[in-house]
């Protein structure tokens, strides 16, 4: 096979998946600025071991075993990450969230956009402050003029609201 037939594959592939890789990762990192590293470096090891796939095989799958690995390559590059999650639970997390099926997670998404959409402006903003600029607890907490304490306390009890709203959305979609 020539090479630009190659390499037209193997970008057809990665852009039909590239958003259920980076979702992967997301899960993985939790951090949207690390995530996008990981997705690049995941990318080229992809392309670099192209020629290990097979076609006809789940590329999604193989890519995030190839992703799995580039997050513990990262995770040893730095060293903050072994607080926040063991290899044990990322291996833990990589296992169930191969039993979610990309419809699954697409639905879930879906629902957290509506149940974003349903809160208060203050809230909406702290979460976007938060999970989208990646703002430190600290940051928000100057930009609000609240102490870390109330932010703390805020992004616990937005995060089970909207933890109660997905799966009540989740739970009638089933029912429909």
């Amino acid at each position: 096979m020539n090479n630009s037939r190659l390499t037209e594959e193997f970008l057809e592939l990665l852009m039909e998946n590239e958003k259920k890789i980076f979702t992967y990762i997301l899960t993985m990192v939790t951090n949207s600025w690390d995530a996008e590293d990981v997705m690049q470096k995941t990318i080229v090891v992809l392309w670099r071991k192209y020629s290990e796939f097979s076609p006809g095989t789940h590329f999604a799958a193989w890519a995030k075993t190839i992703a799995r690995n580039v997050i513990l390559e990262h995770r040893r590059d730095e060293k903050r990450f072994n607080v926040l999650l063991s290899d044990k639970v990322l291996d833990l997390l990589h296992r169930d969230l191969e039993d979610f099926s990309d419809e699954t997670v697409d639905m879930r998404m879906q629902y957290l956009q509506i149940c974003l959409d349903k809160l208060p402006k203050q809230q909406r903003q702290i979460i976007h402050m938060r999970y989208r600029l990646n703002h430190s607890v600290k940051q928000i907490s100057e930009e609000i003029s609240k102490s870390t304490h109330v932010v703390y306390r805020a992004l616990s009890r937005i995060q089970q609201i909207l933890l109660r709203c997905v799966r009540r959305s989740l739970a009638e979609g089933y029912r429909s």
